[in-house]
């Protein structure tokens, strides 16, 4: 409970926070009392009644609100009027001061240095907060939202969320969440989206963020409205009219040919050196970037000459065999034997939040990439673009679709064949794998 004591002033209080849930059925987010003491070991000495009670006292306003109760029992509401000191009071507001001036980046000293004209706005907005029950500023609740989600995603998902939550919330201001409408909304992706030139999926993803954080703040009840960002990302949309671009398109052989020729030039054992290995191995089995760059040497099973794909990492039944094409099985087994990490591609740096071990790697093959063909559009060739290439080999080799998903990972569309067929066995992949031709 050392969270909960505090000092200000030579002088010790508590502060002990409603729980999230309650807070808004009870009109509070916190209580806080003095301890009327400057002597820490008295303080740490009767921290812990004085806390009981105003968790006791928090119940209970729980209990009669939840009952429907007009107003409170004389108890409740004599600890109610008690719970903030006026001989605190001042210092409590001071330090909320302090701390929310912190948190927008001002320094011990900037603070210190700060006039009357410059917290004004600070205790206005304290005031309109009191007074109004229903007032939630932006920032605060994008705060609330990412608190809460940051255990159910990815580091990564959440960074990218409050990217741009923050962006809009630094766009928009302190306004009330009550305060965003559709018209607000709409001038935020016309001059923060439409007009920086951002692709189309790009946007589309960021106001999906933005939907989300509002879908979130309905199911709790914080926000009474319609989501003012639902059905704006249909808005957003690339027009394809006029345009022969398709992203990740198969590679050429002329183009795979120069590829490798500057890729095995790279200096051995650096990742834009590894890259060219990867690339290898994704065109020749059409596994995907993260598929090959974080196999495990145990999923490579040199005997029955496949690769274990795992295609759920949370479910180990999915798991699919994808046999090792003969043009590349001489470079698995040198790999396999100079594995020092357990990976098949060892030694590659993560990138991410995430630990992804293809995310440098692609970096560096995308380098390679943009230097070779600087009149490629970013999306045109691509390292995925190489699990199209072999795709569209299988296609023209003859593999039939239902046999090559078995190998490319897609889901079978087909009832009698997604359901009830077990596909191939590996043999027959192998067959199959056998009649692709690339380069």
């Amino acid at each position: 409970m050392t969270g909960n004591l505090k000092k200000r002033h030579q002088g010790y209080y508590v502060r002990v926070g409603v729980n999230p849930k309650h807070q808004k059925l009870i009109g509070r987010t916190e209580t806080v009392r003095s301890l009327k003491t400057r002597d820490k070991a008295t303080a740490e000495r009767i921290k812990y009644g004085v806390i009981q009670e105003l968790k006791d006292f928090h119940d209970r306003l729980v209990r009669e609100a939840q009952a429907g109760l007009e107003g409170q029992t004389s108890d409740a509401m004599q600890l109610r009027d008690s719970d903030l000191d006026t001989d605190t009071a001042a210092e409590i507001l001071s330090n909320r001061l302090e701390e929310r001036l912190a948190a927008l980046g001002r320094t011990p000293s900037e603070i210190e240095a700060m006039s009357a004209d410059d917290i004004d706005p600070l205790v206005r907005e304290s005031f309109r907060i009191v007074r109004d029950d229903n007032y939630m500023p932006l920032d605060t609740a994008i705060k609330q939202y990412l608190d809460i989600i940051e255990k159910d995603v990815t580091n990564r998902t959440w960074q990218q969320k409050k990217k741009q939550l923050d962006l809009f919330a630094e766009w928009a201001g302190r306004v009330n969440i009550e305060s965003v409408d559709r018209r607000l909304t709409s001038r935020y992706i016309n001059e923060c989206m439409v007009r920086k030139g951002l692709a189309p999926n790009t946007n589309i993803n960021n106001v999906a963020i933005l939907t989300a954080f509002f879908n979130w703040l309905i199911d709790n009840g914080l926000y009474d409205h319609a989501n003012p960002f639902a059905r704006k990302g249909k808005s957003l949309k690339g027009s394809k009219k006029g345009s022969s671009f398709v992203a990740n398109r198969a590679w050429t052989k002329e183009e795979l040919t120069k590829l490798f020729k500057a890729l095995d030039k790279q200096r051995e054992g650096s990742v834009k050196h590894k890259s060219g290995i990867a690339a290898r191995i994704s065109l020749w089995s059409g596994m995907r970037q993260e598929e090959v760059c974080g196999m495990p040497t145990n999923a490579v099973n040199l005997t029955d000459n496949f690769f274990a794909v795992a295609d759920d990492p949370k479910n180990h039944n999915s798991v699919r065999q994808v046999p090792i094409h003969d043009e590349i099985r001489p470079l698995i087994e040198s790999l396999v034997d100079a594995s020092t990490d357990g990976y098949l591609i060892d030694g590659l740096p993560t990138g991410t939040l995430d630990k992804k071990r293809g995310h440098s790697l692609g970096n560096r093959f995308s380098d390679v990439k943009r230097e070779l063909f600087p009149d490629s559009k970013p999306r045109e060739l691509t390292f995925h673009g190489l699990r199209s290439t072999f795709i569209t080999a299988m296609e023209k080799a003859g593999i039939p679709e239902s046999t090559a998903k078995l190998i490319d990972g897609h889901t079978r569309q087909s009832l009698s064949y997604g359901l009830y067929s077990k596909g191939l066995d590996l043999d027959g992949l192998a067959e199959a794998m056998s009649k692709v031709k690339l380069l």
